[in-house]
């Protein structure tokens, strides 16, 4: 058989294909939405950023309040928590959870990631907890693919899952 017979050709788009969908899949990151629960009633507006999550929390932070959310900083949660005299060990204490409702706070977003060598985020875990009802309200789990992406593009992709 040689390389220029037809039955060749018709082999040669479907390996194409083959190919294109592999290397995609093995490009992509992956978001995975965590729990499916109904809307949420009356909706969350405002969201505070745990401070645990440093500057990549304040990150995805920017990119909520572009889509509307009032968002308060890692460093306006942390004011809020060190003024009010709570104990700031656990950001889901009910004491923590109580004080960001009393100021108007629907719900607290938890963010914890993993870097690579190279300093580009690997994995990133974000959980949203809401004040009033003291419960995990939805979530996200991201990871980096072999098309890395870098700390701002990763915030905002992670802030669009979550939106």
């Amino acid at each position: 058989m040689s390389w220029t017979t037809p039955e060749t050709f018709r082999a040669g788009p479907f390996l194409a294909l083959a190919l294109v969908g592999l290397l995609s899949g093995c490009a992509a990151n992956r978001v995975i939405s965590i729990g499916h629960l109904p809307s949420i009633r009356p909706a969350l507006t405002t969201i505070a950023l745990a401070p645990q999550g440093g500057t990549f929390a304040d990150l995805i932070g920017m990119a909520l309040a572009t889509q509307g959310y009032t968002i308060v900083d890692t460093g306006g949660t942390l004011a809020l928590i060190v003024l009010t005299h709570v104990p700031q060990d656990d950001p889901l204490a009910p004491e923590v959870m109580t004080m960001l409702q009393e100021r108007g706070i629907d719900a607290l977003l938890v963010v914890q990631k993993t870097n690579d060598a190279d300093g580009l985020p690997r994995t990133v875990q974000v959980r949203l907890h809401s004040t009033a009802s003291r419960i995990e309200v939805g979530g996200v789990d991201w990871e980096n693919g072999w098309f890395r992406r870098g700390t701002l593009e990763s915030a905002q992709e992670i802030a669009a899952a979550i939106s």
